[in-house]
């Protein structure tokens, strides 16, 4: 009987201390009218900031090739159009992903030649969206 008490008691503590991971998939899709004509060619890397449901910050990363970590180049597919990342958190609750391409390696203001926001509600453990990055119009720093 003891030993039924202390794995029952082992068992709830064991609960109540676990957390669930969220995984977010987002297929980044360039859009084709307002960063075409050469412009998508141009895109040398592209970064990624979190924000919570309150839009307080919560992560920032640039987004890199698994195959070439070290590079700053975008991760974008064959077609040079769109590509996927993935973003894991144990935090609950939506999140808003906003995407930043450049044309340069530098993440400066002038630099930036398009961007776009998705907010994904966080329902499933696994939780997906598209997010369009249009371009903003600017000639860039190249």
């Amino acid at each position: 009987m003891r030993g039924l008490g202390l794995a029952t008691a082992l068992a709830v503590l064991g609960a109540a201390g676990c957390s669930e991971y969220r995984y977010f998939d987002v297929t980044v899709k360039l859009d084709p009218v307002t960063l075409g004509n050469g412009v998508v060619g141009g895109i040398q890397r592209c970064h990624a900031t979190v924000l919570n449901a309150k839009g307080d910050f919560v992560d920032e990363f640039d987004i890199s090739d698994p195959r070439n970590p070290s590079s700053l180049a975008c991760p974008l597919g064959p077609n040079r159009t769109e590509g996927t990342f993935e973003y894991s958190t144990l935090s609950s609750g939506d999140l808003t992903f906003k995407v930043s391409v450049y044309d340069n390696a530098n993440t400066t203001p002038a630099c930036e030649i398009g961007n776009g926001q998705v907010t994904i509600p966080s329902k499933e453990t696994t939780n997906a969206a598209d997010l369009t990055v249009m371009g903003n119009g600017s000639d860039g720093c190249t």
